[in-house]
């Protein structure tokens, strides 16, 4: 054969019989393709490779069967060059296979991408709408709840007041859904985010069952809560989220229990092992449900059955924020009925275990304690409480038992007292205490529904806890028998005589809820309806705090804010509290709030007892002139610090509330910047005791300990305070 033709060898395929005709041709002239291959055939056999060398897939046309997919292979058999032409579809069905496949996935992809894209602008729009949303229905609402509360205190008929307290709670009610919906949106968008502090589950329980107490004593429940041996008393995570929880069930069994009692109590979980993970129930005797509607308690905006929306009003919506927030929290919720005979909610929920515990205070230390209360399970609570602190307990379950036991001879060195016992209720056992002199105290236990019967227990010179005993409560009455004058000033109106106070807000019915709010507080206020006013206001006068709503028209706050932040910069001026006053209610908005410079974030509906603490916290009580007197008279500053002193100290009063609002959102470096600049700071203003607290603040920030943080907050109040009273403390300068 000449050089490039080729002879077939052997049986050859139909379709290459078909190419030939069986007559030896060149290549090139059957092939076309392996004009382009041949040369690196060549160039592969030359280097003696023995390996296979393929070319690419062509395509090419072979008599009246249609195209062909087609590729040459070359390799070396002993010694030989061997040039071979197969027909791999096979290989090229795979390989088109894959690259459908991948052309797919890369649209699937694309998809995907433009569905994340689509989702997250539609999270980031359903955000934008809650706050919205919350804003608009929460400005009416507070001037609707304000103003049924100044029209309270006025002088109105009995059937006028019924009519007042009728639309205050349905304001009321209409503020819990409002906050039901938003809390279950922002679970469900994902939005909700454990934290993880140390608390003390004694508080948590204390808090919760205080806000239900109202509410179960005006339908004559007993209300208490127990916490079992083995429960760690300080624990890590999220305690507000557990303490919403436990509002929810606690709240939803008072709702549909009509008589008896209510109770929470909490173990260690006996289905695990993990110390920190613990099982909390909820115990009614209420109107139980149905075995097959258990689940469906926990969905959305259900209930049981649609008869009890009618018969007690409400959504649902609490018990299925709390099974997400349960969820969170690694555990799960069920429940145990039965119809007539009440409910159980049982939950489970992981935490971590801190470190601290509680020091028993050493004045109950072998004391001798007689409680008497009816209730087995409040009595039961009481008597385990005192027994962790070491004290020993008589207990009387009637009035009888009650006046035997005073009669008797011992001297009890404290006497808890129901108010309602049978046969003999609490004053007539005061009365025979005193008269027998067989206590050295006694404590009268009343419902909050009881409060004639603490009037007259306070006329005669016994004090009354509420029930449920709240354990700092307990202690601070058997330490400091009667309430001092100072502590119930403060309590009352602050002292704002001559504070100036700018008000921004484009709402009427806003502005002239607080003007009556604050009138006959001695303040100067200032009212503007957006934020371009409030800066020129600003530009223009000097103001003690500034309240700005967020959301007005010209300007917004959060841009006046900002402007306002710059102009003290550029004249060198002292930062004034400017809090934000708006109704969004979430996380995110109080960040928004701080990082347009507010100091606080007070969210609306405004209570004018919300108004006072704002202002008792941001606004100092004394004349600046008074507190430079004390502090340069009592404590022997420099005379030439003297002018100086006074905004110092304004300014560590202003740290207090500061470094509450920073340890409510877990914000540990904020708090440990304020502490550092107080240490760094105190000893040279002639405070060197604001540099040891400065310090404690910094080292317990570090440590990210919210109790010790706390504590020091508390330190830090009360030493002002005696600055402020000019008590003659014995500091001087160097």
């Amino acid at each position: 054969m000449a050089p490039g033709e080729f002879a077939l060898v052997g049986s050859s395929p139909e379709w290459i019989t078909g190419l030939t005709s069986g007559n030896s041709a060149p290549l090139e002239d059957i092939f076309p393709f392996l004009e382009v291959f041949v040369p690196d055939a060549e160039e592969h056999w030359g280097a003696g490779n023995c390996g296979p060398l393929y070319s690419d897939v062509w395509t090419q046309a072979i008599g009246n069967a249609g195209d062909h997919h087609l590729r040459a292979v070359a390799v070396t058999l002993d010694e030989r060059p061997i040039l071979a032409v197969e027909r791999p579809e096979g290989m090229y069905g795979e390989t088109l296979t894959l690259l459908q496949h991948a052309h797919d996935t890369s649209l699937e992809r694309d998809e995907v991408r433009k569905l994340t894209i689509a989702l997250e602008r539609a999270t980031q729009a359903k955000s934008e709408f809650l706050a919205r949303m919350s804003h608009e229905i929460r400005t009416p609402l507070n001037a609707i709840l304000g103003m049924a509360s100044l029209l309270s205190e006025t002088d109105l008929s009995p059937e006028q007041h019924e009519y007042v307290r009728i639309f205050q709670r349905g304001g009321d009610h209409l503020l819990d859904l409002i906050n039901d919906i938003l809390d279950l949106t922002k679970v469900e968008s994902g939005h909700i985010e454990l934290e993880k502090a140390e608390f003390d589950v004694v508080e948590v329980f204390e808090k919760a069952v205080e806000i239900a107490a109202v509410k179960a004593h005006a339908k004559r429940l007993e209300l208490f809560w127990r916490i079992r041996p083995g429960v760690p008393e300080r624990l890590i995570g999220d305690a507000d989220k557990l303490r919403q929880i436990i509002i929810n069930l606690v709240g939803n069994a008072v709702k549909f229990t009509a008589r008896g009692e209510v109770s929470i109590s909490v173990e260690p979980d006996p289905e695990s092992a993990e110390p920190g993970t613990l099982r909390f129930i909820v115990t009614d005797t209420g109107i139980g449900i149905a075995a097959d509607r258990l689940e469906q308690v926990f969905e959305a905006f259900t209930q049981a059955d649609s008869s009890t929306t009618r018969n007690y009003g409400g959504t649902g919506l609490g018990l299925a924020i709390s099974r997400k927030f349960v969820e969170l929290m690694g555990g799960r919720i069920w429940i145990t009925s039965q119809l007539g005979v009440g409910s159980s909610f049982h939950f489970t929920a992981r935490f971590g275990v801190g470190s601290g515990a509680e020091v028993p205070p050493p004045e109950m230390k072998g004391a001798l304690v007689l409680v008497a209360d009816d209730h087995d399970g409040h009595r039961t609570s009481v008597v385990e409480m005192l027994a962790n602190w070491g004290a020993v307990t008589v207990e009387a379950r009637n009035g009888a038992e009650a006046v035997a036991l005073l009669s008797s001879g011992r001297m009890f060195d404290l006497a808890l007292v129901d108010a309602q016992l049978p046969l003999n209720d609490g004053l007539e056992l005061a009365a025979v205490a005193r008269r027998n002199r067989c206590t050295k105290k006694l404590l009268l236990m009343v419902s909050t529904d009881q409060a004639s019967v603490a009037s007259r227990a306070s006329e005669i010179g016994v004090r009354s806890l509420l029930k449920p005993l709240r354990r700092s409560e307990l202690l601070d009455s058997v330490r400091t028998p009667a309430r001092t004058e100072h502590a119930a000033a403060k309590k009352g109106v602050p002292r704002l005589q001559d504070i100036r106070i700018l008000l921004a807000d484009d709402s009427d019915d806003n502005r002239f809820l607080i003007r009556n709010y604050l009138r006959g507080t001695g303040c100067v206020l200032e009212e503007v309806a957006n934020g371009a006013e409030a800066l020129a206001c600003f530009e223009s006068s000097s103001y003690d705090i500034v309240l700005i709503d967020v959301q007005m028209p010209v300007m917004d706050g959060y841009t006046a804010t900002r402007r306002m932040r710059v102009r003290e910069r550029d004249l060198g001026a002292q930062r004034t509290p400017i809090l934000a006053l708006t109704a969004h209610a979430m996380k995110e908005d109080v960040r928004k709030s701080a990082d347009a410079g507010c100091d606080g974030h007070v969210v609306k509906p405004l209570s004018k007892e919300t108004l006072f603490q704002v202002l008792s916290n941001w606004v100092a009580r004394e004349d600046v002139s008074e507190t430079s007197a004390a502090a340069v008279g009592s404590i022997g500053v420099d005379p030439a610090l003297a002018d100086v002193v006074p905004e110092y100290l304004a300014r560590r009063r202003r740290d207090v509330p500061a470094i509450l609002t920073s340890l409510g959102f877990a914000d540990y470096d904020s708090i440990r910047v304020l502490g550092h600049n107080m240490k760094g700071s105190g000893g040279g203003y002639g405070f060197p005791v604001l540099s040891e607290i400065g310090a404690r603040i910094e080292k317990a920030a570090l440590a990210r300990d919210p109790a010790a943080v706390r504590g020091q907050i508390n330190e830090l109040a009360l030493y002002l305070d005696t600055l402020n009273r000019g008590s003659g403390t014995t500091e001087k300068m160097k």
